[in-house]
């Protein structure tokens, strides 16, 4: 019983143990980040196709690396939330890969194809 109530106690203070400096640092700007795609993506119905994804500002990174962190391709149905969570999949990426500054936020503008969409997303690598 001694044993089981060890190995409890220490498995239950790793969900209880505070979250590091940088990860608050990330939640805090993923917030900040959503409420701000919130008010610039409110006009875009859920379910439009996305017709391109393309990225600006990045050099560090390669885009094909990106785009396989975001794991959203052109020709899918887009969705806020989705999109959102991608977004700060790239983020994170950044973030990882000694670019603790990094930003990552994205526009939607109308595609040159009826009901379908552009996407531009704007990398800002920091310093």
């Amino acid at each position: 019983m001694r044993q089981f109530l060890t190995a409890f106690i220490a498995a239950t203070a790793l969900l209880v143990a505070p979250i590091s400096a940088q990860e608050q640092c990330v939640q805090e700007q993923c917030a900040h980040i959503e409420a701000m795609l919130q008010m610039k993506q409110a006009n875009v119905a859920q379910g439009t196709i996305i017709y391109s994804i393309t990225f600006q500002g990045n050099s560090a990174i390669q885009t094909s690396t990106l785009q396989q962190q975001l794991k959203i391709n052109p020709n899918t149905e887009y969705s806020f939330h989705g999109f959102t969570k991608a977004v700060r999949r790239v983020q994170i990426y950044y973030m990882n890969n000694n670019f603790p500054q990094a930003k990552a936020t994205y526009q939607v503008f109308p595609s040159a194809v009826d009901g379908q969409i552009a996407i531009v997303i704007t990398i800002q690598e920091g310093a």
